[in-house]
């Protein structure tokens, strides 16, 4: 599972923290920024981050030190494969405001894809530290899906058991938790949380997960079911090694 916001959703999110504390007028995007940026965004959504780039270039011009323009040039950058570009870009967006949470938000998934997992946990923090932002459940969310990848499955857990005290039956929450428990070799409560996922309707990506969490239980009749089913319901689905193929 991917995190949530490798595609920058700073638009609506900036309004929070602008209206916590007052701007410098310059740094607040322009109607026509936010109309020039959104179509940024739309292209890099789509897959054209040319298309992406050259809107950002006319955002730099209307509004230059609006730090979202800068965030969302990151996007593109690393979209494009230059990290070192990607880092310049955020680098800029923080010196115009370092406290902006979306941004920190974004820097933190950035700084993840990276492996440089501290860093990313320090920004994490920072965009946590806005409960207005942090109300949205999308930096817990991202920072629980960063300490996953860095092992710390029992941070990730207290992200994620924060999110489903708010939203119970989250399906992208309760398909991490069934990850990180079997990640953590407790495969009978990975089962638990994946069955509430399943509950909500099943995908190719639900199925394999089962097959594996049955195969760390041992349940070699349960992990054929999700096999078959996966093979019956999602045959174009490629599993690859470890996500539900078949065994031998």
């Amino acid at each position: 599972m991917k995190l949530r916001s490798l595609l920058l959703v700073l638009l609506a999110a900036s309004s929070l923290s602008l209206q916590a504390k007052e701007k410098r007028d310059d740094t607040q995007l322009s109607r026509q920024g936010k109309i020039t940026l959104g179509l940024a965004q739309s292209y890099l959504s789509s897959g054209d981050a040319e298309g992406a780039m050259i809107r950002v270039q006319r955002a730099k011009q209307s509004d230059p030190r609006a730090p979202e323009v800068y965030a969302v040039e990151a996007a593109i950058h690393a979209r494009l494969g230059d990290q070192t570009k990607a880092a310049e870009a955020f680098a800029q967006a923080l010196r115009l405001d370092p406290s902006r949470p979306s941004i920190q938000n974004n820097y933190g998934v950035w700084l993840c894809e990276q492996g440089r997992y501290p860093e990313a946990e320090a920004a994490f923090a920072l965009a946590l530290a806005d409960n207005e932002y942090r109300a949205s459940g999308q930096p817990l969310f991202n920072a629980g899906r960063c300490a996953t990848k860095a092992g710390k499955y029992d941070q990730a857990e207290a992200y994620y058991r924060q999110l489903l005290e708010k939203s119970p039956d989250d399906a992208a929450v309760l398909m991490a938790m069934a990850e990180i428990k079997l990640a953590s070799g407790n495969a009978f409560e990975a089962r638990a949380f994946l069955q509430r996922r399943e509950a909500l309707g099943a995908n190719a990506e639900v199925l394999s997960l089962g097959a594996r969490i049955e195969d760390a239980a041992g349940d070699a009749r349960a992990a054929a079911q999700y096999r078959k089913r996966l093979r019956e319901e999602f045959p174009a689905h490629t599993a690859p090694n470890g996500e539900g193929a078949a065994r031998p």
